[in-house]
């Protein structure tokens, strides 16, 4: 018999989250993805995520399929392509948006990405290298290719960081 650590129902009805979202800590360095301050390998299983953030809200299947936790604004990404290891990256959401597979709530906790702290006010643009605007969209990356690391801002210079998105096909 596993141990789960999820979401409890209190006597209202409503599911709250394992963890307070605002002590949620998410780092990027060396383009490894850190969550609460452990390492978590992409592609890997959900276990690990869920360990450390509970049990999801909910699961939007499109193309991809997330594991959405509502309340602190993230999602997990998981290929239907794969047989195995399925979850290949994380997101995060800074600003809401219209997606299916955005979360009810934005996430309000800290995100490190190669030491520069970012926030949905972030000016990408004006962090410089290693983070570089891709082609004319609204998108900015970090042109490293071990790992997928964009973010979709507000416009094209790069202001207001509405999605944070971590992923990595290969391990």
């Amino acid at each position: 018999m596993a141990l789960v650590i999820g979401i409890g129902l209190p006597a209202h009805g409503k599911a709250e989250p394992a963890i307070n979202p605002k002590d949620i800590k998410v780092t990027v360095k060396d383009n490894q993805f850190f969550l609460q301050e452990e390492k978590l390998t992409f592609p890997g299983e959900l276990e690990p995520v869920a360990k450390l953030l509970g049990k999801p809200s909910r699961v939007v299947k499109n193309v991809f399929q997330y594991q959405v936790w509502d309340e602190l604004g993230i999602a997990a990404k998981q290929s239907t392509f794969r047989e195995n290891k399925i979850t290949i990256g994380m997101q995060l959401t800074l600003k809401l948006t219209d997606d299916e597979e955005c979360p009810k709530k934005p996430f309000t906790g800290k995100l490190t990405v190669e030491g520069a702290a970012i926030s949905s006010d972030t000016d990408i643009a004006a962090l410089g290298k290693p983070f570089a605007q891709w082609s004319d969209f609204p998108i900015w990356r970090i042109t490293d290719q071990k790992a997928m690391v964009l973010f979709t801002t507000m416009d094209k210079k790069g202001k207001g960081v509405k999605v944070f998105l971590y992923e990595q096909l290969k391990p």
